[in-house]
């Protein structure tokens, strides 16, 4: 996670060694948004370390003298505090409510210092907006950062089967990107930040939250109708980054009237015609366009693990079946000394 610097956690986040609830002790200052603050933080009946989310809207909010409450800086936004107030509180009742292996666990939520604080688990490795940053980086940003196509199905089957359990709930999760998928020192992917989810069978308006490149244009809107469709877009956006060595496919309201989507495969050849062709299927500006089922990212996913079969068989078939060229020069040499 994004360490926050020196000079923010002074000027807004918790003092170090704070006590929460009487047992979670804040270590370390871990990420800081526009709407809250994340710590690292030890429970001390367990001894294990948790992640710390503080409702903390910097734009509306502020710490108080104590260094401890937090309240809404002026009556006139107050309006808007306790609205953000209220979607922060949906997020810890909803996580409560899931139990999946690749999603962020919950652990307690609590009221203190005039706020809200979610706790879930920890998690130790990075995300994958920067594994596939730093791999192209050390790459010289020459397309060498892109997963492998066998890395790419390890890290997106599991995330697809997430997606999928919330679906089955009715939930869509609405900021399915790169930063929002880590990746733990073993390899297992986790979904984070259900910040922005909702229950596609609730009328709205619902909350705008948008990130350029991964968000349909469904999602600039408050009244429009928000299904299972929007976390495909964000899926398949989140996709092409990956294999694209980390280049976010270009944002939906830029292809309002020219709805162009680049092919993949011209950053990896590797990518099959029926992976590119769904992902590029996915990122339909129209959410009427693109398809609600994961079953058809599932289909893509194992097509392509067939492809990934097919193509050294097909190169050893070449091998074998070319002349070898050092073999046919000595054959020649020989023949016309004979000669």
């Amino acid at each position: 996670m994004h360490v926050g610097t020196k000079a923010n956690w002074l000027k807004d986040a918790l003092p170090r060694n704070t006590i929460l609830h009487g047992k979670y002790k804040i270590r370390k200052l871990l990420h800081q948004s526009e709407l809250s603050i994340v710590y690292a933080a030890i429970d001390l009946d367990s001894g294990e370390m948790r992640a710390v989310k503080e409702f903390y809207p910097r734009t509306v909010a502020s710490r108080r003298s104590d260094s401890l409450t937090v309240g809404c800086m002026r009556a006139e936004l107050s309006a808007a505090y306790y609205k953000l107030l209220e979607q922060f509180e949906r997020e810890a009742k909803l996580l409560q409510e899931l139990d999946h292996p690749n999603i962020v666990r919950y652990a307690d939520h609590f009221e203190a210092n005039g706020t809200i604080y979610l706790v879930t688990s920890m998690h130790v490795g990075m995300t994958l907006s920067r594994k596939v940053v730093s791999r192209a980086n050390e790459n010289d940003g020459c397309g060498g950062g892109s997963l492998s196509i066998d890395e790419m199905i390890r890290i997106f089957e599991p995330i697809l089967d997430a997606m999928s359990y919330l679906h089955e709930k009715r939930i869509v999760h609405r900021d399915i990107k790169p930063a929002n998928i880590w990746l733990e020192q073993d390899g297992r992917p986790v979904l984070l930040d259900l910040g922005s989810a909702i229950r596609y069978d609730e009328p709205g308006p619902h909350p705008i939250v948008t990130t350029t490149g991964y968000s349909p244009i469904e999602l600039y809107s408050e009244r429009s109708k928000q299904g299972p469709e929007a976390d495909v877009y964000s899926f398949a956006a989140t996709l092409y980054f990956a294999l694209s060595g980390g280049q976010p496919p270009s944002d939906a309201a830029s292809r309002l009237f020219d709805d162009k989507r680049p092919s993949v495969r011209a950053h990896s050849r590797e990518v099959s015609l029926w992976m590119d062709r769904i992902i590029r299927w996915g990122l339909s500006v129209e959410s009427g366009k693109r398809f609600r089922s994961l079953r058809w990212f599932r289909a893509a996913f194992r097509l392509q693990r067939a492809a990934m079969l097919v193509t050294p068989r097909r190169k050893n078939k070449l091998a074998a079946s070319s002349p070898n060229v050092s073999s046919t020069s000595s054959t020649k040499k020989n023949a016309s000394s004979l000669g």
